[in-house]
């Protein structure tokens, strides 16, 4: 087995906070929801949502939430994803920055493979 396999192997899968959603079959009031389930929250996204609250002083936080239609042996389903508010990467704002070294955060060209 090549390296390359073998650090991939042991590498730690990134586990996401999913859930899902499917239609209520006895609703009994006009306010019952159409849809209920349930969502699994993963502990290192709570620390991130903890830190960001904290961080902020605010009382609530806004989350991305995505839906994908799916199905399977119990039926029909909405398979969703909680997930932070994406957050792009700073990019270097001088000829200065670009060129510099990089630091721990930003792997090297022959580190990323773009030497050959």
């Amino acid at each position: 087995m090549n390296e390359r396999k073998k650090k991939y192997m042991t590498e730690p899968i990134a586990k996401r906070s999913l859930g899902k959603l499917r239609e209520t079959r006895n609703r009994t009031k006009l306010n019952s929801p159409h849809l209920i389930g349930k969502l699994t929250l993963q502990r290192g996204f709570l620390v991130e949502l903890g830190k960001a609250i904290t961080e902020t002083g605010a009382t609530e936080i806004e989350c991305q939430i995505a839906g994908w239609l799916s199905a399977d042996h119990q039926g029909k389903y909405i398979s969703v994803q909680l997930s932070a508010p994406y957050k792009r990467p700073s990019a270097p704002q001088t000829l200065d920055e670009f060129f510099t070294e990089p630091n721990e955060s930003q792997p090297s060209l022959t580190e990323s493979g773009c030497d050959k």
